[in-house]
């Protein structure tokens, strides 16, 4: 690729420089590795201190659904059970996939004067990864990631963020609807704690973009109270990956390679050889494909303009990420400016744009308009 290719009439040379050493990275990269997964225990690991900025406070909890087992690993972390009466929704249960354990964190200001839970504002954040990796406590990362980008909104945030680790497509075990159970035990957890969704705003990020959509959804239909509001970068929210001939032109500047996201979808959604053969115990042999234009899987599908009191929601993608049809979509069919769903393109912006620290006041400015929409 030329260097005359390789850039954006917005990029600033720390841009140009920063999106190429990830690019390059992600060449020789191993893909996640198949047939692994941490366990709860593990995932509910508190993050290095010394990656922690000061003024954060970070703890977590392990939320056992009921009739779920789990057994302490003697690492001594806190573990919560959920009540009987809180029930996996139809739509989320599978022959295959069974509910596990969960952690979810809390990230707090340090000195947040103390409030009533009916009275507190929260976020309940759902990190990207591709439902193949990330973790909202950057365990088992490579360099911290969630950690100072979720601590960030937390100083300015007079509440309390959630951020649930959901299992990720690694395992067949971890497929789909395994993060959604995952995310909807973590959800429920919230509200238990006496916390009130008029008060609770989903945050995502791609994969996690496209979750709280779903959540959204699912909470509709089963007649719950909706959230006060969303705010969703760039959400993967369509897992046929049909790009139109802009996105399709980004491949230029965008960090991943859309096979990259196809990849960690086939895994996700269990497509037929995604999985060695060989590994296929005989339950998830002959499973046929998924519907990808189902909502609960491609949140683009939504029919959200037909949902009276779906809340306000706004979407942020980057003008150089190639997955930026969904979240045009979304915001077309919603009714373009005058309806529910507001667009915030981000320009020069590529996917994960929202993390990189040489995106500087770009990345700022975009977090700062979506946490004062979600106000």
């Amino acid at each position: 690729m030329s260097a005359s290719t390789f850039t954006r009439p917005s990029w600033t040379a720390e841009i140009e420089a920063g999106t190429k050493a990830i690019r390059d990275a992600f060449k020789v990269a191993p893909p996640p590795p198949l047939g692994t997964a941490k366990t709860p225990a593990q995932r509910a690991t508190l993050p290095n201190p010394a990656t922690i900025p000061d003024g954060v406070v970070i703890k977590s909890i392990i939320v056992v659904p009921h009739g779920v087992e789990f057994a302490d690993d003697g690492s001594g972390k806190a573990a919560v059970r959920l009540p009987e009466s809180i029930a996996l929704p139809s739509q989320l249960q599978d022959a295959r996939i069974s509910p596990e354990a969960v952690p979810v964190f809390t990230y707090e200001r340090n000195g947040r004067a103390a409030a009533v839970q009916v009275e507190t504002n929260v976020i309940f954040w759902l990190h990207a990864g591709g439902n193949v990796s990330g973790h909202p406590a950057d365990y088992n990362m490579p360099c911290p990631q969630w950690v100072p980008t979720i601590s960030k909104v937390a100083v300015g945030f007079d509440g309390v963020i959630f951020a649930p680790s959901y299992r990720l497509a690694t395992t067949l075990e971890n497929t789909y609807p395994a993060n959604l159970q995952d995310i909807w035990h973590a959800y429920q957890y919230v509200l238990e704690q006496g916390y009130q969704p008029k008060n609770i705003r989903f945050v995502g990020e791609s994969a996690g973009g496209n979750s709280v959509l779903i959540l959204t959804y699912l909470l509709h239909l089963l007649s719950k109270t909706l959230p006060h509001s969303i705010a969703a970068f760039c959400p993967a929210a369509d897992h046929d990956y049909v790009l139109s001939p802009y996105a399709a032109a980004q491949a230029d500047a965008d960090i991943f390679p859309i096979g990259l996201h196809r990849g960690g979808s086939d895994l996700w959604l269990l497509e037929p050889g995604a999985f060695p053969p060989e590994s296929l115990p005989s339950r998830f042999q002959g499973v046929p494909p998924r519907d990808r234009k189902d909502p609960l899987i491609s949140a683009m599908y939504i029919p959200v303009k037909d949902i009276a009191g779906w809340p306000k929601t706004l979407l942020v993608t980057g003008t150089a990420d190639q997955l930026v049809d969904p979240s045009r979509y979304i915001h077309e069919e919603a009714g373009g400016e005058s309806g529910k769903v507001q667009l915030l393109e981000v320009e020069g912006g590529v996917h994960g744009f929202w993390h990189f620290p040489f995106y500087g006041k770009v990345r700022d400015d975009a977090w700062a308009a979506a946490v004062k929409f979600i106000q």
